[in-house]
């Protein structure tokens, strides 16, 4: 049975699911519901005496549901990755955010299943920026909903690859010169910036930086926060943000006003909450002065992204825009004010990321010998994708003069995937038994256990060396070795002799053999 490459983008707010089509170019999956991409949005039904379904409703009629059950629905479950908990209780439960998000990955397998698409394997795209944490986040939602992944990708990269391998640039696979591309993925909760560099058939990313608590939500929230105050003005001090229904109906007011002002110059905001109607008109002007601190916050993350490379704007030859939050007016205005480049909009802003996931399993499944699903796709043969990681990785160490703490980086920001690197160390006394492992991401503490040592005889005495290895995976997934060594005479450090070995992944905050 021919296996089709399939590409998946887990979305904060929409999530959509594509395909490779015998031809090598991208195609999307319509949902059941008829629609190219899916809320990421999951409701539990509450049933006689208040027992929960098993099944919950995941997409558009989730939606729907969230302003008469809004304590039983679950959204923007991204933010929430990494984390032991969803951020507040659902349905009277607290929920881990992969079980949540499981439950979206299930639709869109279920909804490509409906169009006779079936898969069992997928490439599942993720921000940028995400952090270990919660890329085995992501992988471990596959699992729960029955899907390998092939790879986990960064979603400006693939938004590139579709962009490079599908609109022009690229002459039979192979681009004229170099191309350096600023990807500004602007989504529903997050926010990318990645700096990329094709020539020929390479695609190679050189810098990246963003913000997974920043996104298309927090220029909802700013609008929202303006028609609660206006409510509040007109009836009585009444603040809807404190009731659960009429919260729900103002952040869907706020949001249908954001995509109503991406078109018009002006719009009216109808909010109604026991009785109280409240008829606001807003203006593009008024709406992007609410929200220019959110703009300039990702002005300044792209500015320092191109510095950080080495680069002046000048230096780019594109800037592309990808995410829904980019069909708002000033986001293009800006950049192109910021770089003297006109922003590219060629894309289909909220398909861009799953198409070039497609394409990427169809490179992956390609170059595993199953290449019968692509019968004519010149523009895809030799492409190679190369990645970065996203954030410094290392250990709390004590010096030994000072005592104090320090953080001593093992794998530097910006290495190359995928990234491997060691240090080595001494134990502090006589005889230890243990070894305690603090590891540090982007220079801040994210975890700290104990490695017990086995007794050994003869003890081994202080300053004994400790052998520390991390590897970095292509799909942004942490692997540790420790050895502890003896000492032996006459030969380098890193030929002495192995006494002890202990290989441990880190998954969702935990060591594990």
């Amino acid at each position: 049975m021919k296996e089709i490459p399939i590409g998946i983008d887990l979305g904060t707010t929409f999530s959509v699911i594509a395909y490779l089509d015998a031809y090598g170019r991208p195609q999307t999956i319509r949902s059941a519901e008829g629609e190219i991409s899916t809320p990421s949005v999951v409701m539990f039904e509450p049933g006689p005496g208040g027992v929960i379904s098993a099944n919950p409703v995941v997409g558009r009629a989730a939606v729907g549901a969230a302003a008469m059950f809004p304590e039983h629905v679950a959204e923007m479950m991204k933010r929430d990755m990494g984390r032991d908990t969803y951020h507040r209780p659902v349905a009277g439960r607290n929920w881990r955010p992969e079980l949540l998000q499981s439950f979206v990955l299930a639709k869109l397998k279920h909804d490509a299943q409906l169009a006779e698409m079936p898969f069992r394997r997928a490439v599942i795209t993720v921000p940028a920026y995400f952090n270990n944490s919660r890329r085995e986040c992501t992988i471990e939602a596959a699992a729960l909903a029955d899907i390998e992944p092939l790879a986990i990708i960064n979603e400006p990269t693939a938004a590139a690859l579709v962009y490079g391998t599908q609109h022009g640039f690229v002459d039979d696979g192979r681009v004229a010169g170099v191309e350096r591309i600023l990807v500004y993925d602007l989504g529903g909760g997050t926010f990318d910036v990645t700096l990329m560099e094709i020539e020929g058939r390479e695609f190679r990313v050189i810098g990246t930086d963003g913000d997974v608590e920043l996104g298309g939500r927090d220029w909802d929230v700013a609008i929202a926060n303006r028609i609660a105050e206006e409510f509040m003005a007109q009836f009585r001090g009444r603040d809807p943000r404190l009731d659960g229904r009429g919260f729900q109906k103002l952040m869907a007011e706020a949001e249908n006003a954001k995509r109503m002002l991406s078109n018009l110059e002006q719009t009216v905001i109808n909010l109604e909450i026991g009785g109280d109607m409240l008829r606001m008109p807003l203006s593009r002007t008024d709406f992007e002065g609410l929200t220019i601190d959110l703009l300039e916050r990702t002005v300044f993350t792209s500015d320092k992204v191109v510095r950080d490379a080495g680069l002046n704007w000048g230096d780019l030859t594109r800037i592309l825009l990808v995410g829904g939050s980019t069909k708002m007016p000033a986001i293009a205005r800006r950049l192109e004010e910021e770089s003297g480049i006109a922003a590219s909009k060629v894309l289909a802003a909220d398909e861009a990321v799953a198409h070039g996931a497609a394409i990427y399993a169809g490179l992956l499944l390609g170059a595993k010998g199953i290449r019968e699903i692509i019968i004519s796709a010149p523009q895809l043969e030799g492409v190679s994708v190369k990645d970065i990681c996203s954030h410094s990785l290392g250990m709390l160490v004590k010096d030994r003069k000072t005592r104090e703490l320090r953080d001593s980086v093992i794998i530097e920001k910006g290495s190359r995937l995928p990234a491997q690197g060691e240090r080595y160390y001494e134990t502090t006394v006589a005889n230890q038994r243990g070894i305690k492992i603090r590891l540090t991401e982007a220079h801040q503490p994210i975890f700290e256990n104990v490695i017990p040592l086995p007794e050994l005889s003869p003890p081994l005495p202080e300053r004994s060396p400790v052998r520390v290895e991390f590897t970095f995976d292509n799909n942004g997934c942490l692997e540790i070795v420790v050895e502890l060594l003896r000492r032996m005479q006459g030969i380098q450090l890193s030929a002495s002799q192995v006494i002890h070995q202990q290989r441990i992944r880190f998954v969702r905050g935990e060591l594990k053999s």
